[in-house]
């Protein structure tokens, strides 16, 4: 999830639209009525870069869960911040059907959202369990994200009995996810979900 120039919330992973798009710039830089005309090409097709609030309006069951990997940089603009939070909190709470998850390696941006009472489990970008797994717990949030590569089932064992969610992400094959079930985590992402199924 990036937020254009005009507080719009979309689905775009880079920050720069030229390593993923036809267009030049920066998303924060971008109203989305100007990002509209550019043609996002993935590597599977290419297609329009999307509001999030158009892909939540797909009417997917009750109870889906999305999960919002936070792409956003605070450093400079404060401003952006509390924007953010506020549009964030207008989402969630206009689907209510849905479960959300926002992940965020922005610590104080996910104190914030826990005190605005924003409708999501909110996961901390964890680069070391053992050593984040305080942090976590001292900011009272729901869990941590991590790459299966930077963790062991154990480390998750311990992050369990505090209390805490692991989302593992990081697999893609067959084997891969195999392991990370076998590490037993709440939740795992996963790029090879017929292998997983």
């Amino acid at each position: 999830v990036r937020m254009t120039a005009d507080g719009v919330l979309i689905a775009f992973h880079g920050e720069d639209l030229k390593s993923e798009t036809n267009c030049t710039g920066f998303v924060s830089q971008t109203t989305f009525s100007e990002l509209s005309s550019c043609e996002n090409s993935t590597w599977l097709k290419s297609a329009k870069i999307e509001r999030l609030k158009d892909i939540l309006d797909e009417n997917y069951p009750k109870g889906s869960i999305f999960s919002l990997d936070l792409k956003e940089d605070f450093e400079t603009e404060s401003n952006r911040s509390v924007l953010l939070v506020n549009e964030l909190k207008k989402l969630t709470g206009s689907f209510q059907k849905y479960n959300f998850l926002i992940e965020s390696i922005d610590l104080p941006f996910l104190i914030d959202l826990k005190r605005n009472e924003v409708n999501a489990e909110l996961f901390f970008y964890a680069h070391n369990l053992e050593v984040d797994l305080e942090k976590i717990l001292s900011a009272e949030l729901d869990g941590a994200s991590i790459n299966m590569k930077l963790c062991s089932a154990e480390q998750i064992a311990s992050a369990q009995e505090a209390n805490l969610k692991v989302m593992l992400w990081g697999t893609g094959s067959v084997f891969s996810n195999r392991e990370a079930v076998n590490m037993k985590p709440n939740i795992i992402q996963t790029d090879d979900i017929g292998s997983m199924r």
